[in-house]
């Protein structure tokens, strides 16, 4: 089983990347009390945040708690095997508390939804863009993620590529 060192060690290239793409991210996000827009020109899309969510150069944050407990990103990463499915593969195993993988379509695009839970719950969305894969990700604690699942639902159907 991969602990969490390791899994954060592994997770760190993204994470660079997340936040260098939230910089960039910050001229299109409207900046407002949450639940607005957040443009990713580098990633090629728009979305609506969840309500009570904001962004700012570390990645997507809601406005209530301690800011690590609820935090959100969205980034690209190279398309790593034959097919998104496989991709996805290696990333979703039940060592990771994986607790449902399911099919799903993004403004068209093929795209796979994870939810994983361990100290955090995380919900995932791996969306095909050719030979890229567009990861949006949002991590809260176990106890707020029922609460919070169908307003990640709606931010990522929300998101429209450029």
């Amino acid at each position: 089983m991969e602990d969490r060192s390791e899994w954060l060690t592994r997770r760190a290239p993204h994470t660079a990347a997340a936040m260098l793409l939230g910089l960039v991210a910050l001229a299109g996000c409207d900046g407002g009390g949450g639940g607005g827009r957040a443009t990713y020109p580098d990633v090629g899309m728009v979305m609506q945040l969840p309500p009570g969510w904001s962004q700012d150069a570390s990645g997507m944050h809601a406005q209530r708690g301690h800011r690590d407990d609820h935090h959100g990103m969205a980034y690209l990463a190279a398309l790593e095997a034959d097919s998104l499915d496989d991709h996805v593969a290696g990333l979703a195993d039940v060592e990771r508390g994986l607790v449902s993988r399911e099919p799903i379509t993004v403004d068209g695009h093929e795209a796979i939804e994870l939810i994983t839970q361990a100290a955090y719950s995380l919900y995932e969305v791996y969306v095909l863009r050719g030979d890229e894969v567009v990861v949006v990700s949002f991590r809260t604690l176990p106890h707020a993620f029922d609460d919070q699942r169908p307003a990640f639902r709606d931010a990522v159907q929300s998101i429209r590529f450029q």
